[in-house]
């Protein structure tokens, strides 16, 4: 590599100016240089400035000069850069493709120090370092990081290297070097690492670490600290920068060393702070290949061996990444297509589709070496998925085989010839393949000799090169090459080549007698030994009486052991005639049978009991049973054998609990006899019917508890009560059955256990309790049941009392006491009648059968329409005529000849009054007469007619002490019409009825006196009288303005300032003309409220009431809004300008959003509410509320008219597709309806609802990809499903970048291949999650990715495919379940019409619809069973005809509504609309 000057592109500073940073862009089209007054400059190739752009502080408080830049790096694309700065900031900024585009930040991560310096790798996200000496990653998107690293030096010399993802071809990674000064000038090589720093030394580091060359020029006097370098593309050059001057190394291969070239030497340019290389287009590492692009065609050469191909190419815009790591082929990936080009071949080799464009998960061989009788081989091997490798044959464009692997694929590769492959998993497994069957053998890694196993014994065969080439060229057909070979290594003459020649012939007897021919007896026997032919060697030494056999056979047997044949050597021993020798060997090695066999046949060893025990043990633990009850039968020790069987048995299930086999361990335990550890086996292994086997034979109930409780919770969550139950009972948790009982509405059941097991006041307690809970939760229905079963029913009378729910008060009234039912209704009565709800108390008194009493009170609140209503309806004639006559009696004069006129009854009443006066001396009697009758009430109302209050409140206050009250009353009333208001006022407070006061003060215009008691008896209806006299003031006009000056005076004098305040800001220009009036009234209502401190509403009220006084109404609502005075500007409106109500409530919605008072908005509008939950990121609150309001309602709707639509359009053949996509429609229409209906019904459905939420990503070809993959994760989340979760948010992540570029091309779908969830997508116009929790999701998917326990896998069912899928693995398809959309693979229901559901989820569905009463699961459950015949209940019938458009209005407004909450796609529909 040689440096040539060629211009300055930027003109030299006065003073100090320093360059601190600067990058190539990737694709090479921009150069950015940062300047020290922290100016980003762009220059194009050619070096001529073309843009630039101010950077900014991490807080502009600091100011613009507050920091400088350290670091800056382009993104893969080329279309963002990334700049670090000294005050703890990154920035990422979008510069565009083009110049002159608008800079716009688009990512910024502060930090906790300064940020020294940065790369941006091709793939995964910017590593950084800061001061504080740590290296961090900031993700700007997820990637799918595939082994990119790096290197990050530190100030104590330390060099660490980090990898980003797992990759089986990286080095180790952590703290590689420690240098001796801090490496300022660091760079990584294809060779290993290269550091420059203080010292003037540069050292050339292996990729382990070590020191392999240095270049030091300490002792040169020019030269200074090295501060800057920068490495080429081809990983072969490096260039490093010191005090006016660069110095250039390259990498000489065929030496293996690094050699200078001539350094290059720039005056005045002081020390080089920043350094580039331009990265060279079309380099794969040796420079050697070249691509060039015409219109239509693509140009592809090999430099070195001078071929060139032109194919047929057209870019279509879609980005192509070039892979030259093949010597006869170029692979091209684009789109999810991957193509060949072989050099020198002017059409493409072969396209495959293919995921996967790491070029180790790809092998191609082109003739590479030639083969016996076959002309050409092309061959290719590359991966479907992560664990099917697709072998294919160029030349006949076919498919060889597929290789199905049980673990994720991470390196391939086809031998020269293409006959056999090699690949690795995930477990660094080495398997090799014979393409031809398609065998299978297992290797293992990195291996420099054969092991073969025999047994239990290991030879061991050195690899020896000159044998293997010798092979490789047999199995070529290139025998010239063996013969020469052979040539050059062998002599034929000599008898050692002979032995040679018939040992590499396997002909070893040959050898032998070659050898023995020639006198070299040693030369035989070291053949065999070499060739490890003990046996052989020792043969000979014996036949040919050699004097070293004893030796020998010794170092025979030290060979045996030491390569663990200790088989061998006991059969050896046993040959020698040594039992004990032959046994300890054939134990080491494994082989028991064989030593139980020699004792067996030795009576001698049999009474040797600790060796039978020892055999026998070493049996047992070889699972030899028979073999050692026979040994111990021959011995006579049977009893001893079963013992240790059992205890074998245990110890066995012991193990595989331990290695969380449970299942396994259950039948061990059985014969072991410990029924006890085999039920918690059985339990652990979750197998309920085996586990309750094994109950039925155990007896230890106090052991046994435990494990019953487990039982019985398990039954009870299949709502199997009666086994639950079973389970409880014998475990003696009877409270427990109870609750189980109750919690599923079963009182019954629950109240008959609770009655046999527990005493009656434990019953009670229990059951007392309980109802007090379902009270507070509402279940007034249930709490009833509850009370009544531990007959307590005045607890359920009280319950309702205190509900207000009066009706069914009574009703248990009448059941359990009806003789209370009349005192009952008297005591409500009177209740009503003091809270001032007389239609109630009506209602009571008449049912308790005392009208009059009703009459009564309606007399005494001077309703006597209401009481010659109930008279009437009760009494008859006679008895409407004389209430006729008593309410004529309170009006007087020409009034109540009116009224009896209005009756009829003037004559009679005429008539009635004569009568009356000549039997009032018959008074006394009456009196008597009615006391004697029991009618107290009837002489106290007859006292009371007569207007003889001393009479009547005697004979009250002695007989009848309800009817006090009532004399007090209508002797107020009579003193009121007489206008002595003291004494009325008295007499209702003594009749404890302030009420009355107050309204008596009011109808006569005596507000103060009205105000005066209410502040006094009744303070809290202050505040709602005062706004009533504000009305009636403002209504009565210009003579109330004095009244309301004077009213303001008294307030004051009395020290009630606010209320004067008040007064005097209330006196407007409509009450009088007088100018001067108006400005007194309002000064003094200033004067008052500062001198106070109070008035701050009043005051704020006054600018309105003048505009109102001026009649401008509009300004006074204004006015009123601006001040936050919702109800008033309301009041105002309703009033006096009507038309402006809708105004007032527009403003208050708006108020409300800005303020995000979700609470207040609900009640104007639940969409918007619901915008400000999700412009705030509080998703799951947006979806409770939801979930509370119409969610579930507009998706029902919407359902159903589908199902009316589709079941129309099927009737008529031209609607074939709208079928088909209407149907698409409403089967998530009903799918989001059962989420909607199942969201916070209970726990119990949360399953179900996740599982509809991940079910619902093959329908996202209609609704928003994002937000059902960000649904699904989240769910999935929720649910503890890690895995899925991990696989969903990456996809999500992956989502939201193609909806950013706006192409899929990109998108990674290799987690979904074989599975309905769609690839050809529509992508939404725009992200539909907000940024926060989009971040939230990339943080816990990074956190997640380095867990080596995640795998980023979906779940496998026994189908052998993703568990949601309802695609099997021969293409065919399983039904979808009606409830979960899972599909219906066992325990199937069948219901109406062809519906398919998962028992355990419909019942599920079914249990929770009737504990709960959910109105929305019984739509859901009918619109299920109902669905085919007339459809959901509550739907009209559809009438489809093309010239009808009502119906397709209504399924428009329906989508519209729900584009709100999903923002699902409607454009099919409007397809459908706009043809038809």
């Amino acid at each position: 590599m040689n440096i040539k000057y060629l211009k300055n592109i930027l003109p030299p500073q006065d003073g100090a100016a320093k360059i601190t940073t600067l990058a190539w862009a990737p694709n090479n089209f921009k150069l950015a240089v940062a300047t020290a007054d922290r100016v980003i400059i762009l220059f194009d190739e050619q070096g001529e400035r073309r843009d630039k752009f101010s950077t900014k502080p991490a807080d502009s408080k600091y100011g613009k000069k507050s920091y400088i830049i350290k670091a800056i790096a382009f993104s893969p694309d080329s279309t963002k850069i990334a700049i670090g700065q000294s005050d703890n900031i990154i920035y990422v900024y979008r510069i565009g493709e083009d110049w002159g585009e608008k800079k716009v930040i688009c990512n910024k991560f502060v930090q906790s120090s300064q940020v020294t310096c940065l790369t941006w790798p091709f793939e995964g996200p910017i590593i950084f370092g800061l001061l504080e000496g740590k290296v961090r990653a900031a993700n700007i998107k997820t990637n799918n990081l595939r082994g990119t690293g790096f290197l990050s030096g530190h100030a104590d010399g330390s060099v660490v290297r980090f990898y980003i993802a797992e990759d089986p071809t990286s080095d180790p990674q952590g703290k590689i070097i420690s240098h001796p000064v801090p490496p300022y000038a660091l760079c990584w090589t294809n060779t290993g690492v290269v550091i420059g720093g203080s010292d003037k030394r540069i050292v050339m580091y292996s990729r382990n670490g070590k020191i392999e060359q240095q270049f030091d020029f300490s002792r040169d006097a020019t030269e200074r600290e090295f501060t800057t370098i920068a490495c080429s593309p081809s990983g072969q050059a490096v260039v490093v920068g010191s005090y006016d001057r660069l110095r250039v190394f390259d990498f000489n291969s065929s030496k293996g060393m690094w050699e200078e070239k001539p350094s290059k030497e720039f005056q005045g340019i002081y020390t080089i702070t920043a350094l580039s290389l331009e990265k060279g287009w079309f380099s794969s590492g040796k420079d050697r290949y070249l691509v060039a692009r015409t219109t239509e065609t693509l140009l592809l050469g090999d430099l070195h061996k001078n071929l060139l191909s032109e194919v047929q190419w057209m870019s279509e815009g879609v980005e192509e990444k070039f892979y030259f790591d093949n010597e006869n082929v170029c692979m091209i990936f684009r789109a999810g297509e991957l193509s060949l080009v072989e050099y020198g071949n002017n059409e493409i080799l072969e396209s495959v589709r293919t995921e996967f464009m790491n070029p180790h998960l790809i092998s191609v061989r082109l003739n590479e070496r030639p083969q016996r009788g076959v002309d050409e081989s092309k061959k290719m091997a590359y991966l479907l998925d992560l664990k099917t490798i697709c072998l294919r044959d160029l030349l006949m464009g076919v498919n060889l085989g597929q290789i199905n692997h049980d673990s994720r694929i991470d390196w391939l590769e086809l031998n020269e010839t293409g006959q056999k492959l090699l690949f690795r998993d995930k477990k660094l497994r080495l398997i090799l393949i014979d393409i031809e069957t398609l065998q299978k053998i297992h290797m293992l890694s990195y291996s420099t000799f054969v092991i073969v196993q025999d047994g239990h014994q290991e030879l061991s065969y050195a690899l020896d090169e000159g044998l293997i080439e010798f092979r490789t060229a047999i199995d070529d057909g290139d025998y010239l090459r063996a013969m020469n070979y052979l040539e050059e290594r062998t002599e034929f003459d000599n008898f050692e080549v002979q032995a040679k020649l018939a040992i590499l012939n396997k002909q070893f007897k040959t050898a032998e007698g070659v050898l023995i021919d020639n006198n070299d007896l040693d030369a035989a026997m070291n053949m065999y030994q070499s060739l490890h032919k003990w046996d052989e060697a020792v043969e000979l030494a014996e036949m040919k009486g050699h004097a070293d056999v004893e030796n020998l056979k010794k170092l025979h047997m030290q060979w045996l052991l030491d390569t663990h044949q200790e088989g061998h050597a006991g059969e050896i021993k046993e040959k020698e005639g040594n039992p004990l020798g032959a046994i300890s060997l054939y134990l080491s090695a494994g082989r028991p049978a064989k030593a139980a066999t020699i004792i067996a046949t030795n009576i001698d060893l049999q009474n040797d009991s600790e060796l039978v025990s020892t055999v026998a043990d070493a049996l047992l633990k070889a699972e030899l049973f028979e073999r050692a009850g026979e040994l111990y039968e021959k011995v006579g020790l049977s009893r001893e054998a079963l013992q240790k069987v059992v205890r074998l048995e245990e110890e066995w299930g012991d193990e595989l609990v331990l290695s969380k086999q449970p299942d396994a361990a259950i039948s061990h335990y059985i014969e072991a006899g410990h029924n006890l550890k085999a039920l918690e086996a059985a339990i652990a292994a979750r197998q309920w019917k085996k586990a309750n086997q094994i109950c039925e034979v155990i007896d230890d109930e106090e052991a046994l508890a435990p494990h019953l409780m487990k039982l019985a919770q398990h039954y009870a969550s299949l709502n199997d009560l009666k086994s639950a139950e079973k389970f409880y009972v014998r475990g003696h948790m009877y409270k427990e059955a109870i609750e189980m009982y109750n919690q599923a509405g079963e009182w019954e059941r629950a109240h008959q256990l609770a009655s046999k097991h527990m005493n009656k006041d434990e019953v009670a307690v229990m059951y007392v309790k309980q109802a007090q809970q379902l009270e507070q939760q509402g279940k007034l229905r249930q709490a009833e049941k509850l009370f009544v079963f531990v007959n307590e029913p005045d607890l359920a009378i009280t319950m309702y009392k205190n509900h207000r729910q009066f009706d069914q008060m009574i009703n248990l009234v009448k059941q359990y006491h009806p003789d209370l039912v009349q005192s009952t209704h008297m005591h409500l009565a009177n209740e009503m009648e003091q809270e001032n709800n007389y239609r109630e108390a009506e209602k009571h008194y008449i049912a308790a059968g005392d009208w009059k009493a009703a009459v009564n009170m309606y007399r005494t609140v001077d309703m006597w329409e209401e009481a010659h209503r109930v008279a009437k309806d009760e009494g008859g004639s006679g008895a409407s005529k004389q209430v006729a006559f008593l309410w004529a009696r309170t009006l007087r004069g020409e009034a109540a000849v009116k009224l009896l006129n209005k009756f009829g009854i003037l004559e009679q009443c005429i008539d009635y009054c004569c009568e009356n006066l000549q039997t009032m001396e018959n008074i006394p009697e009456a009196e008597e007469q009615f006391i004697k009758a029991g009618k107290p009430k009837e002489a106290v109302l007859m006292y009371v007619h007569a207007q003889d209050w001393e009479s009547a409140q005697r004979v009250a206050e002695t007989h009848d002490s309800e009817s006090v009250a009532d004399v007090l009353v209508g002797q107020a009333k009579v003193a009121f019409t007489d206008r002595d208001y003291p004494k009325a006022e008295a007499l209702l407070l003594r009749a404890q009825r302030p009420e009355l006061a107050i309204k008596f003060y009011r109808d006569v215009d005596q507000w103060r006196e009205a105000l005066r008691v209410c502040k006094e008896y009744l303070p809290h209806k202050l505040k709602d009288l005062q706004d009533e006299y504000d009305k009636a003031v403002i209504q009565k006009g210009s003579n109330d303005a004095q009244r309301l000056l004077d009213q303001a005076k008294q307030w004051e004098e009395s020290g009630e300032y606010a209320r004067a305040v008040d007064c005097y800001s209330k006196v407007t220009a409509s009450m009088t003309p007088d100018v001067a009036v108006l400005e007194k009234a309002w000064i003094k209502a200033g004067d008052l409220a500062a001198k106070t401190s109070t008035g701050g509403p009043q005051l704020m009220s006054m600018k309105p009431q003048i505009f109102i006084a001026g009649d401008q109404i509009k300004e006074a609502i204004d006015a009123f809004i601006a001040a936050r005075e919702w109800n008033k500007a309301r009041k105002v409106a309703q009033e006096l300008e009507p038309r402006y109500e809708s105004y007032v409530e527009q403003e208050h919605q708006r108020f409300l959003e800005e303020k995000g008072d979700t609470d207040g908005l609900e009640k104007f509008d639940i969409t918007s509410a619901l915008d400000v939950h999700v412009k705030k990121g509080q998703w799951s609150t947006a979806l409770e509320k939801a979930a509370k309001h119409d969610s579930f309602r507009v998706w029902a709707d919407l359902r159903d008219i589908l199902f009316k639509l589709v079941a129309n359009l099927q009737q008529q053949a031209e609607f074939e597709n709208e079928v088909e996509e209407f149907g698409q429609a409403q089967e998530v229409a009903h799918y989001y309806a059962l989420r909607s209906a199942a969201h916070g019904v209970t726990p119990q459905l949360d399953k179900i609802a996740a599982q509809i939420t991940v079910s619902i990503l093959r329908h996202t070809n209609i609704i928003p990809a994002d937000k059902a993959f960000y649904e699904a994760g989240m769910s999935s989340k929720q649910m503890g499903w890690t895995n899925m979760t991990f696989v969903f948010l990456n996809h999500f992540l992956d989502l939201c970048e193609a909806i950013e570029e706006g192409s899929i091309d990109s998108l990674d779908h290799a987690d979904f291949m074989d599975t309905d969830i769609p690839y050809e997508i529509p992508l939404p116009e725009k992200l539909s999650i907000p940024d926060n929790l989009r971040e939230e999701a990339k943080e816990w998917v990074l956190a997640v990715s380095m867990d080596q326990q995640v795998e980023q896998s979906l779940p496998i069912d026994d189908r052998g495919v993703y568990e949601a899928s309802l695609v099997n693995q021969d293409g065919s398809y399983s039904p979808p379940c009606v409830v979960t959309g899972y599909p219906v693979l066992h325990n199937a229901m069948s219901l109406k019409h062809g519906q398919v559901a998962n028992k355990d989820d419909w019942n599920k569905v079914l249990m929770t619809m009737k504990m709960t009463n959910s109105v929305e699961l019984h739509d859901v459950v009918k619109y299920i069973t109902n669905r085919g015949t007339d459809g959901p209940g509550g739907i009209l019938g559809l009438s489809f005809h093309k010239s009808e458009s009502y119906h397709i209005y209504l399924v428009r407004k329906l989508y519209y509504k729900i584009s709100v909450l999903t923002q699902i796609s409607i454009q099919h529909f409007f397809n459908f609309q706009h043809k038809y």
